[in-house]
């Protein structure tokens, strides 16, 4: 292997386990105050501070149930977001069932209420690997929803589990 590879990934690593080091001190030192930062982190919003949410996002995925549950809804809104949508829904994802299956469909409704098919659809997306129960709930609403690709969408969604 060429020399100045093996240097590269040797700084690499040292520097990954820097931060990793940092990031335990994060939650050693400021358990208390871990809401606000990553509120102030998944709160940027200019293009050149856009590591600052991936940094909050990595801090929640390391966070406690607890926390993980305090910001579901924003992770709900970030379902749909080609940024974000990988980290959110592995948050999501590793909440407890049970919680999920008695609270995510609630969770979920001020997104749904804006009515956009992307976030209607990749959050059935999000309910099928949650659960087929709450994922065939949503798909039978989307049935009966007044837009014509969601009433699309809930169908075929039906028809492929061979649900009526």
């Amino acid at each position: 292997m060429n020399s100045a590879m093996m240097q590269n990934w040797n700084d690499t690593f040292e520097a990954w386990k820097s931060y990793i080091e940092a990031r335990n001190n994060l939650f050693l030192k400021y358990a208390n105050e871990l809401e606000v930062l990553i509120r102030h982190g998944y709160s940027t919003k200019a293009n050149d501070e856009i590591h600052l949410r991936y940094f909050a996002l990595d801090v929640l995925k390391h966070s406690s149930d607890e926390q993980k549950i305090q910001f579901l809804p924003l992770l709900i809104s970030d379902v749909s977001s080609p940024k974000y949508s990988t980290i959110a829904r592995e948050i999501i994802l590793s909440l407890p069932q049970n919680y999920l299956m008695e609270n995510i469909e609630r969770e979920s409704e001020f997104v749904l209420k804006n009515d956009d098919f992307l976030d209607w659809v990749n959050i059935l997306s999000l309910f099928e690997d949650i659960h087929p129960v709450i994922a065939v709930r949503l798909a039978k609403r989307m049935v009966n929803h007044s837009n014509a690709d969601l009433i699309e969408w809930g169908n075929e969604y039906l028809t492929e589990k061979n649900i009526s």
